[in-house]
């Protein structure tokens, strides 16, 4: 009776996922096209899409004691990447336009793609000139104040690894744009939608803000790396704290 209420629970999300992108599809894909749409689309996604989803999820998010004030952006925002709850509950936490950057696959997904490739920053992990390139999408985003969202783990780890290594990516992005980076933890997107079918339930979310790391010039790899190092080490630390 469990494994049939977990696989519900699955496919009840992928329902509430998709069912207000057909509703809302003309309009959000109006809001895609132009840049000065943009806070529009992530108004919609943050206040709707993704509040809606984690209500009828049942995963009400809940900041721990200790967490840090989001500043202003601009800024680089990195988090573990767990679940597909993650993307809700960053919204839930950035009231303030983000700009994702993200694999280039998920373009290719039906409805969510064609909105996905215009409003994100796409990546091919596996091309360096792609990833050249995000530079110079990433310079247009800044001049208009918004924060960039990365999950440094570029993809969901097993479910037996708490933190699979960081790529260097968001972090020379960090340096090159001269952004703070706000580091937060987040604890429990595993728990209640990972990526086994007979797994989850509804339940809090608790997330917290860790740190903000104010810009320091970073002219060599070896810097860039040392940040990205200290940054996993203060997150492992943290998701090791407070299982």
């Amino acid at each position: 009776m469990k494994a049939i209420f977990q696989l519900f629970y699955r496919v009840w999300f992928y329902i509430l996922a998709v069912v207000p992108i057909i509703l809302f599809f003309p309009l959000l894909l109006l809001l895609s096209t132009k840049e000065k749409y943009y806070s529009n689309l992530y108004w919609f996604a943050g206040n709707v899409w993704s509040k809606y989803i984690l209500f009828f999820m049942g995963c009400p998010p809940k900041k721990l004691e200790g967490s840090l004030e989001l500043p202003e952006p601009p800024f680089v925002f990195v988090a573990n990447h767990t679940s597909q709850l993650d993307v809700m509950l960053l919204m839930h936490i950035c009231p303030h336009p983000l700009v994702f950057v993200g694999k280039k696959e998920l373009s290719k997904t039906w409805l969510f793609g064609s909105i996905y490739k215009r409003a994100a920053v796409l990546v091919q992990r596996d091309s360096a000139e792609s990833r050249k390139q995000v530079y110079y999408s990433i310079k247009e985003k800044m001049d208009n104040k918004r924060g960039i969202a990365i999950f440094p783990e570029a993809g969901v780890p097993p479910e037996e690894i708490l933190l699979r290594e960081f790529r260097r990516g968001g972090f020379s992005m960090a340096a090159e744009h001269k952004l703070k980076i706000v580091v937060a933890s987040f604890y429990d997107c595993k728990k209640r939608l990972n990526w086994t079918y007979f797994h989850g339930g509804p339940g809090q979310l608790r997330y917290r803000i860790i740190d903000i790391i104010p810009w320091q010039k970073r002219d060599s790899l070896e810097a860039i790396d040392a940040l990205k190092d200290e940054v996993y080490e203060k997150m492992k630390k943290d998701l090791i704290a407070n299982p």
